[in-house]
């Protein structure tokens, strides 16, 4: 069973972000944004997600990499699913599909 997860999350994308929609109860906290490398905006958050919740399938045009700071999570990228549990790392290749 997977319980509410607590996700530190960087994602690099190309160009101008907006405001990010609140999906399956999902909240984000933005914590820091920079235009950083260059041509790259990169934004910092949290994304608290309730047990069962799922952004469902989406793309980044940049690279997301997150970290589980409570919890499980199961990322299925490319029909791949991977687990991780608090303390462990990940990462989706940038135009990959979760």
């Amino acid at each position: 069973m997977i319980k509410k997860t607590l996700l530190a999350l960087s994602i690099v994308a190309l160009g101008p972000t907006g405001a990010v929609a609140q999906q399956g109860g999902i909240k984000r906290t933005p914590l820091q944004k920079a235009e950083f490398p260059d041509g790259y905006v990169t934004v910092t958050g949290i994304a608290e997600v309730p047990a069962g919740g799922s952004a469902g399938r989406h793309t980044h045009p940049g690279i997301e990499i997150g970290y589980v700071l409570n919890g499980e999570a199961e990322l299925i990228v490319e029909g791949q699913p991977d687990r991780h549990s608090w303390g462990t790392p990940g990462a989706i290749s940038q135009g990959f599909r979760r």
